[in-house]
């Protein structure tokens, strides 16, 4: 696969006897040394680099799907793709990362705790010091007031700065987004880059709320929890492959950049092999103890030296036409195995710096799979008029009582417990209330004070409400002709609003649609209105048919549950 001046370089450096295709000819090498630095400093100065290199081959005419970036291990691979990102360029990385390692999801899981919880000052601050908002310290030292969340010195001393208005915005959507939604509407409304741990984050968020998880607050602790067990997840769009060297055996690239040849060789393993003539383990030492048959320290490091070598083979014979080394001098110790060859066997030869050949650009010409689309040169104007997002339980900008969001965390629980629900008919409810709870305790409950509200609490009321003659006809099917859905999204247009609601239940008659809402607390007037926008999007939907509306009070007492709206 690669041309000729690479075959050669490989020769030298490896002392190879690979033989060129005759009529591959040409390729380029360039080998640069960035500077003299510490360890920990030359890796991010390469990193850096790196994205720099890409942009200067996208200007020389070859494409982010024509350039592989391979490293030796998979967090080097993490961070390059991080920093390619940032930088705006489109990476394919297959490095299996947690996406809790990155600056992206720190930002976002801060941002969600303020959203869940407008009087987090920890999480405020970090939010307004991001590279996001880059509010200094000093700023907000200055504007903060005793006894008051650093929230509500914003909107009461500045509602007109910027950050202002977005943390506003923000706050009102939080009610009616499930965390997917709320997730990619903020990096939408930041406008941050979708990088490959954002793209994961979201793809976990969708499993989350397709096994019917919906609360923010219980998707924070979720991410926390398991958040370091979601790797970073290859994005499925067209960029440059950031892999692990030993991963790209057997591939091809037209351009091969290699940032990681500093590294220096170690013992992997807490044990040494002595091996038989028939390749099989025939003593094993611990390293750290015991005295070891002569000669076996210095039989492994040759084993190792050995395997490395064929590590560097692998990684430069992946290029078709170019290679792009770096490396750097270290202010301490070698500057590891691959760059001390490399320099050692060119001797006082300079490191190749080859000109890099203008690739020209394809001509409408289809590559494997790749649709070839003409664009038109005029501009089109994608998003026509201005529209409102609104939903009838948005809550609109507030601070939460801790007595209220506790009441809102119950209500939350039943919401969670009835969309289970599908029909009573042939069951027994008692075990089956049991195994709703189990349910609950599993997924969302989180400390001792709320599994005791679970059992004494939430229990007895479910009883209530499936024995309740007044509700059977919303969970008994009785033999009708009767189908339901459970939180059913809605979305509609009503003039220039886009309107989104998810309704509890909806019961699908031949004749009439039935639409049902739960309520835990008191009555309020604006759930009328709130039934209204619902009974609007359902006859969108089934045009002509005849529409009910009912509030079902779940705490109140038998009789006096149902309210026909």
């Amino acid at each position: 696969r690669s041309k000729e001046e690479i075959i050669k370089f490989v020769n030298k450096i490896l002392d190879k006897d690979d033989k060129a295709d005759p009529q591959n000819k040409g390729g380029w090498l360039r080998i640069e040394e960035v500077g003299e630095y510490f360890a920990d400093e030359g890796r991010e100065i390469c990193i850096n680099r790196t994205a720099e290199i890409v942009k200067e081959l996208k200007h020389c005419g070859y494409k982010e799907s024509e350039i592989a970036i391979l490293t030796r291990k998979n967090d080097f691979a993490a961070e390059v793709g991080t920093v390619l990102s940032k930088s705006g360029i489109p990476c394919l990385s297959m490095a299996e990362a947690s996406i809790m390692d990155e600056p992206d999801i720190h930002f976002i899981i801060h941002l969600l705790k303020f959203l869940d919880d407008p009087e987090n000052d920890f999480s405020l601050f970090h939010i307004l010091t991001s590279d996001v908002f880059n509010l200094s310290e000093e700023v907000i030292r200055s504007i903060k007031m005793k006894r008051k969340p650093l929230y509500l010195t914003l909107r009461s001393h500045h509602p007109d700065w910027e950050v202002t208005k977005k943390l506003n915005e923000l706050i009102s959507l939080v009610y009616f987004m499930n965390p997917y939604q709320l997730v990619f509407h903020i990096c939408k409304y930041l406008d941050l880059q979708i990088s490959y741990p954002l793209a994961s984050l979201l793809d976990a968020a969708i499993t989350y709320i397709g096994e019917g998880c919906g609360s923010l607050s219980d998707f924070i602790n979720w991410v926390e929890q398991y958040g370091a067990n979601i790797k970073i997840k290859e994005t499925q769009f067209e960029g440059v492959r950031v892999m692990t060297i030993h991963k790209a055996k057997g591939l091809e690239f037209e351009i091969v950049i290699i940032p990681e040849t500093n590294w220096s060789p170690g013992p992997e393993s807490e044990l040494i092999f002595s091996y038989s003539k028939k390749a099989k383990p025939e003593k094993i030492f611990l390293r750290k103890y015991g005295k070891f048959l002569p000669g076996l320290i210095e039989k492994e490091k040759e084993l190792c030296l050995v395997d490395e070598f064929n590590v560097l083979y692998v990684a430069l014979t992946r290029a078709r036409s170019g290679v792009w080394m770096l490396g750097y001098k270290r202010k301490k110790g070698n500057s590891g195995l691959w760059f001390e060859t490399i320099k050692e066997k060119l001797g006082d030869s300079p490191l190749p710096y080859d000109r890099i050949p203008k690739k020209e650009a394809s001509k409408m010409v289809k590559e494997r799979g790749e649709k070839v689309h003409k664009v038109s040169s005029e501009k089109v104007s994608v998003v026509k008029e201005e529209r409102e997002l609104y939903s009838p339980t948005e809550r609109g900008i507030e601070i939460i009582e801790p007595a209220r969001r506790a009441g809102m965390k119950f209500g939350d629980l039943v919401h969670k417990v009835l969309s289970r629900v599908e029909w009573l008919d042939n069951l027994k409810i008692d075990d089956f209330a049991d195994e709703l709870l189990r349910y609950v305790k599993n997924n969302f409950v989180r400390t001792k004070d709320e599994r005791e509200e679970v059992d004494k609490r939430l229990k007895p009321l479910l009883l209530e409400i499936f024995n309740d003659q007044d509700l059977r006809f919303i969970f008994y099917k009785d033999n009708r002709n009767i189908e339901y859905k459970n939180e059913l999204p809605i979305y509609f247009e009503d003039g220039k609003k886009d309107v989104s609601v998810h309704i509890d239940r909806v019961l699908i008659e031949p004749d009439r649609i039935i639409i049902i809402d739960f309520k835990t607390g008191k009555e309020k007037a604006e759930y009328v209105h709130q039934m209204n926008v619902y009974k609007k999007g359902v006859e969108l939907i089934y045009p002509g048919q005849k529409v009910n509306t009912i509030l079902v009070y779940l705490e109140n007492q038998a009789g006096n549950r149902i309210k026909s709206i």
